[in-house]
């Protein structure tokens, strides 16, 4: 089992990694044809629209679950303009920031804050899963063309998913704070000699959904580098024709 963690770890990492590239060159290239920055932006927002949906209704739907009542929600992207550097500091100019949708919450305990906040995780990885049980299960690299719009239609909303599942430094607030904690008393525990004995039905299940788990997340990845190395390749192009390069964009 230990495997199957290490490599749920290694994807998952990877998959964090594309996301932010992926939204990058999606930017850069918009930016390259329109030459301007708010244009440019939009069609960054729309691109993130859909995912921002099923963020926000992961947020939503957790919230809901665990009795936590919701206010405001923007499904929306807003782009927001960075403040300026303070007089005195180091030089630089103000710029633009892409603010992802969000939901309003009541207070409430730790615990729950830290479930709602790693909730687009959570329903990430539990669709990608189902699409998997859905459609990949019997996956093979050997396409069928006759089904080629079904994996087009397949591939996209697994990338949508994965690009869109990654929690924000605000709904991981809690999560910095209770981490440790857990960590200690899982260690305290093992220390103090207590072991927590699965059955082997218990574990074969666990390994198994693991299993294939890191198989449809290895396949989102693939995808996600080809679309990666696609786009990247798109800017250099751009870059060489245009003769012009960008600047990173904060998100």
């Amino acid at each position: 089992m230990l495997l199957h963690i290490t490599i749920f770890l290694t994807l998952f990492l990877l998959l964090y990694f594309l996301g932010r590239q992926i939204t990058q060159l999606i930017h850069n290239i918009s930016l390259l044809l329109t030459k301007n920055k708010k244009i440019s932006l939009s069609i960054l927002l729309i691109f993130l629209l859909p995912g921002t949906i099923i963020h926000e209704l992961s947020h939503f739907i957790v919230s809901t679950i665990l009795f936590v009542p919701v206010g405001k929600i923007s499904i929306l992207p807003k782009i927001e303009d960075l403040p300026a550097r303070p007089a005195g500091g180091p030089a630089g100019r103000q710029g633009e920031i892409v603010k992802a949708g969000s939901m309003h919450h009541a207070d409430t305990d730790i615990v729950r804050r830290t479930a709602i906040g790693l909730a687009p995780i959570i329903i990430g990885l539990i669709l990608i899963y189902l699409i998997g049980q859905l459609f990949l299960i019997n996956f093979s690299f050997q396409l069928n063309p006759s089904r080629l719009t079904l994996y087009a239609f397949i591939s996209y909303l697994l990338s949508l998913i994965s690009l869109s599942m990654f929690s924000s430094k605000k709904d991981l607030e809690t999560t910095w704070f209770l981490a440790p904690i857990l960590i200690i008393a899982v260690l305290s525990l093992y220390v103090a000699g207590f072991r927590l004995n699965a059955t082997k039905d218990l574990q074969s299940a666990i390994t198994h959904l693991l299993s294939r788990l890191n198989t449809y997340l290895f396949i989102t990845a693939a995808i996600n580098l080809i679309v990666f190395f696609a786009l990247k390749g798109m800017v250099l192009t751009l870059e060489k024709i245009l003769r012009r390069r960008v600047v990173s964009l904060k998100t």
